[in-house]
């Protein structure tokens, strides 16, 4: 009864104080490393995803500043103090550097190398595209990129960069803006082992993880990899080395690169090609690698490993190692906490894990290197009274419920929105995809011409007839600017690298022999056919009142040339009345002469027309050249091979 008469609202701060003793039993567990900036984003996404998964309070954290700064921070509490570190675990895209190796163990203290990733580390540029003048991509050799690299190369029209891409139409002088890490980075150890490895003559910055940039105007230092990504996207004509992961999500465009096998590909081509075993051109270098000779063991230093420059047609010839630096002991760790620090790594080497890495363009390590679970048996020392987390992917009743359980059935609304929005953008660049497909091979078909003027209002009939009749939407176009304005377009210019503006071009007379050597001495030579498709007249009209000339008016050739070069200027003129007696303007009418002013196929036909009424003309041996220059326009009566 005295239960009964309880309001409901006196139960509510039991309830809230209930809840409140609970939660205040839990302890926080926290969990922190630093290093790489190229798997931040990987590592971000899975420590976000455990810590909704998990019933534990457990905080995960990375902080992405380099692979060196890391290392450092992992070995040493202090600058040169390797007695502790800073962080529970670090990750680098390089083995532990050897002096820092050296330096820890002399200090009584052993670490291990997991490695967990493979990544390309691909050159990236922002010469307009429509600059580069190759569909394929910029090129650029070990040892022109060497050059580049160093200063001795500082213009984008340098002879060098022009021999390898000789369409590339940059301005002349455009400098080259040089971005590169100031930071130790992994990134740097893996571009300046390439050009050190493959180019030696022009290389002399040496390789690791800093060198001696220059300081000179055109190079600019740069914090991490999205301080290279920032500057890249954000200065004209810049170049720089960048985690493909990056390069690719900021759809930035890339240098091809020479591999092993002399083939020019981009990162993202190696990640898109298969060779026989399966393996793309990232994972080949890493199979190749763990072909040629067995790892190190893991507590071991591991610093001369490196998967640059390795054999196969499609292979990257920059491939880094991703490593999970961890203490090899972990009994000064309290139990829960080395319970969460393991369950991450199993997260990262397991398959939900190894999964999610082509989402950063990173590849999965092969089987040979994932070695992670053999030393954990082997080598890691564990905690007292250690006990680990377990993971739940299906419904287990009960025990997901668990405080050890890392449950996949567990979500926060920011993931799952996340991944909502993620779907949604993929979807919607998947049909972007599918539509830009459809517009280049079926779709909105561009064609566009310029030329001459007489055939302007029939080729915009033909147009648009063919518009209205096509299946697929047609987009055509003609320019009517004249003969000569159209063979330039056609023919193009030195800002075009000589290549057509139009996909056609049309005048009334034909190519002229300059514009067509200047095709033909291109590399490769272009070529062109002429496609006879008219026949037109080329009429000489006037605006002489018709009342005036009592008739039709008049000209012959060597009249129409004096009129045409001013030494006939009225209408009254001895000359015209001779031809046309009728005629009768009034006194000194003034012959108003107009004439097309930019190359013109009507003004070929005309001048063609006077000048080729004097070929064929026999002059007798007393004429003078003065008399010839000024035949038709001389008072004397034509004399023809016939005549004399």
């Amino acid at each position: 009864r005295r239960l009964k008469q309880c309001s409901p609202i006196a139960m509510l701060p039991l309830l809230s104080l209930a809840a409140f003793d609970t939660a205040s039993n839990a302890q926080l567990l926290q969990v922190d490393g630093s290093g790489t900036t190229n798997p931040s984003k990987y590592f971000w996404k899975i420590m976000e995803t455990m810590e909704a998964r998990l019933l534990k309070d457990v905080r995960l954290t990375y902080r992405a500043v380099g692979s060196s700064t890391g290392q450092r921070e992992f070995t040493q509490q202090t600058s040169l103090d390797f007695t502790a570190g800073l962080t529970d675990f670090a990750a680098g895209d390089i083995p532990m550097d050897s002096s820092r190796y050296s330096n820890l163990t002399t200090a009584g203290r052993s670490m291990v190398h997991v490695p967990f990733c493979l990544g390309a580390i691909g050159v990236f540029h922002s010469v307009p595209a429509g600059e580069v003048g190759d569909a394929t991509g910029l090129k650029l050799s070990p040892c022109v990129l060497a050059k580049i690299m160093k200063g001795e190369i500082t213009t984008w029209d340098h002879q060098d960069i022009k021999a390898e891409n000789p369409n590339l139409n940059v301005p002349a002088g455009t400098t080259i803006e040089v971005g590169h890490r100031t930071e130790g980075s992994s990134s740097t150890t893996g571009f300046t082992g390439y050009l050190d490895s493959k180019c030696p003559a022009s290389w002399s910055l040496g390789s690791g993880s800093k060198v001696s940039w220059p300081t000179s105007s055109g190079f600019t230092p740069v914090q991490g990899s999205g301080g290279m990504a920032s500057f890249i996207a954000g200065t004209p004509y810049a170049i720089g080395y960048l985690d493909a992961g990056h390069g690719h999500q900021q759809d930035f465009q890339e240098v091809n690169l020479k591999n092993e096998a002399n083939t020019w590909l981009n990162s993202k081509d190696a990640l898109m090609a298969t060779d026989a075993n399966g393996n793309n051109g990232v994972a080949a270098a890493g199979k190749a690698a763990a072909d040629a000779a067995p790892f190190p063991a893991a507590t071991a230093d591991w610093s001369s490993v490196n998967l640059y420059g390795k054999a196969g047609t499609n292979t990257w010839p920059i491939v880094l190692v991703s490593y999970l630096y961890l203490h090899k002991d972990w009994s000064s760790f309290s139990a829960e906490k080395a319970a969460v620090l393991k369950a991450f790594v199993d997260f990262v080497l397991g398959s939900e894990g190894q999964g999610m890495l082509s989402d950063f363009s990173f590849v999965v390590v092969p089987a040979a290197m994932n070695t992670w679970q053999s030393v954990w048996d082997n080598t890691i020392t564990k905690p007292t009274g250690f006990v680990p987390l377990t993971f739940e992917s299906n419904t287990a009743k009960w025990v997901g419920q668990g405080a050890n359980v890392v449950s996949s059935k567990r979500n926060s609304y920011s993931l799952w929105k996340l991944g909502d929005l993620e779907s949604a953008a993929a979807a919607m660049k998947a049909r972007l995809d599918d539509m830009e497909t459809h517009l280049n091979d079926y779709g909105i078909v561009p064609l566009h011409g310029s030329g001459t003027t007489n055939t302007k209002n029939w080729f915009a009939k033909a147009m648009k007839l063919m518009e209205e009749r096509a299946r697929v939407p047609l987009f055509l176009t003609y320019r009517a600017v004249g003969s000569g304005t159209g063979q330039k377009e056609f023919v193009g210019d030195s800002n075009s690298g000589y290549k057509s503006y139009s996909h056609f071009g049309a005048g009334d007379i034909p190519m002229s022999s300059t514009h067509f050597q200047t095709m033909a001495s291109q590399s490769p030579p272009e070529s062109m056919v002429h496609i006879p498709l008219a026949l037109g007249a080329i009429g000489v009209f006037h605006s002489v009142p018709t009342s005036e000339i009592q008739g039709s008016l008049k000209l012959d050739a060597c009249l129409l040339a004096k009129i045409f070069s001013g030494q006939v200027e009225t209408w009254d003129h001895a000359d015209i009345k001779a031809q046309n007696p009728g005629i009768s303007v009034p006194a000194g009418s003034k012959i108003n002469v107009f004439h097309r002013r930019l190359g013109s196929s009507s003004t070929g036909g005309i001048t063609g027309y006077l000048n080729k009424k004097r070929e064929g003309v026999v002059f007798l041996p007393s004429f003078t050249a003065e008399d010839k220059r000024h035949f038709c326009a001389s008072n004397v009566a034509a004399v023809t091979k016939d005549e004399i």
